[in-house]
């Protein structure tokens, strides 16, 4: 066989052996506003894992959880009127903000001060550079609610279909019972355990 030939082969064999370029994992979080296990989640797991690792996650923040919408379009959330203008303000204040970092870190504080929203929840905004005016005008218009439709579908498309919030996904997948529970209860240690096992690396945020 030519040379040529054989260089070509064994170039062909080691970029089919080399692992994918390393692409963020998409982590989906479908929470409610006044929901504790969500607060906790938020807080003290993804602001937590994106602060130390934020190259290896990309956050998707869905917030509808157990939320439902009648035949009138009237929507009702499991924690009352006040959860589903929660759900709203967390959405219009995400999508006020161009940083992933400072995305993550208003949300979290927002859900930090989850049950005096009205009264703390200023403060976070501000130092996210935001408006509060603005966000909670935003919160009660129209846009905002056929956001949360969307998110509603969103959730409703999710297979399984959602029993507990928050729901966290991994690139589209909630993966078997033990893993969903390593994503609520330990999302650093799997999302770099995954990153590991995907691309071969460990990055310096990881454990």
């Amino acid at each position: 066989m030519a040379p040529l030939l054989l260089l070509l082969l064994a170039l062909s064999s080691l970029t089919a052996a080399l692992p994918a370029e390393p692409a963020p994992l998409a982590l989906g979080v479908y929470y409610e506003a006044l929901c504790p296990d969500s607060r906790d989640f938020v807080v003290d797991q993804l602001n937590t894992t994106y602060s130390r690792v934020p190259e290896i996650i990309t956050p998707i923040l869905v917030p509808w959880g157990k939320a439902s919408v009648d035949a009138d379009g009237v929507i009702s959330c499991q924690h009352g009127d006040e959860e589903c203008w929660g759900n709203r303000l967390l959405a219009c204040v995400a999508d006020a903000v161009s940083a992933e970092a400072v995305r993550v870190g208003v949300i979290s504080c927002l859900m930090d001060k989850q049950r005096s929203l009205h009264r703390d929840g200023p403060a976070c905004v501000a130092a996210a550079g935001l408006d509060w005016e603005a966000q909670t005008g935003c919160a009660a218009g129209d846009q905002s609610y056929q956001q949360a439709l969307q998110f509603g579908q969103q959730t409703d498309a999710l297979e399984p279909a959602l029993t507990f919030v928050p729901t966290i996904t991994l690139d589209g997948s909630q993966g078997s019972a033990d893993q969903q529970e390593a994503l609520f209860t330990d999302l650093l240690n799997t999302v770099c355990a995954e990153w590991q096992s995907r691309y071969g690396q460990t990055p310096d945020g990881c454990l």
